[in-house]
């Protein structure tokens, strides 16, 4: 039990969640160029493995420099209908495999078109036009990318009650239930 217990919690938080637009968001937290954090929302699409998130992202974006290279990310998710904070700590890794083809072909054309807007992060120009309409069944592009991020931490902190109570899952202890204060 102890094993995934973290994961079912995480899962019976993410239910209690539904229809909620923000269920999905989380913050995601890299070192950047200079050294500093930087932290920006992104998507939560799933797991690849009970202990392996992933997201989808661009490779022309910062984002995805940071990560190359240091891949050590840190990502929170407040679920406020349920009342968490789930702190998922590991190293990220870039993915455009069979997994990324799969990813894509899951995408409405829609979602997909983002991948072919202006490079991310640069400035605007009078030509920019935004995202243009696509066929569902065009080509994965070569700056779609799935970062996956196989974790190493998870922390809980449940403020339903009073007082909070902080849980912490690490894998070098094989996914060890332990409380900490808050």
């Amino acid at each position: 039990m102890n094993q995934i217990h973290w994961y079912e919690r995480f899962q019976k938080a993410i239910d209690e969640e539904r229809g909620s637009r923000s269920s999905r968001w989380m913050q995601l937290a890299t070192v950047a160029q200079d050294g500093k954090p930087k932290v920006r929302t992104v998507v939560f699409r799933g797991w690849h493995g009970k202990n392996t998130l992933y997201f989808l992202s661009d490779s022309r974006s910062e984002k995805a420099d940071e990560i190359s290279k240091t891949p050590d990310v840190e990502i929170c998710s407040l679920l406020v209908n349920s009342l968490c904070q789930f702190r998922f700590r590991g190293k990220a890794q870039i993915n455009q495999n069979e997994f990324a083809q799969k990813c894509w072909d899951s995408l409405t054309p829609e979602v997909k078109s983002l991948w072919f807007l202006p490079d991310p992060g640069k400035p605007l120009l009078k030509s920019d036009k935004g995202s243009k309409s696509i066929q569902n069944n065009y080509l994965m592009p070569h700056n779609f990318i799935v970062i996956l991020v196989d974790l190493s931490l998870v922390e809980l902190l449940e403020i339903k009650n009073f007082p909070h109570k902080r849980m912490v899952w690490k894998a070098n202890q094989n996914w060890k239930l332990e409380y900490i204060n808050p």
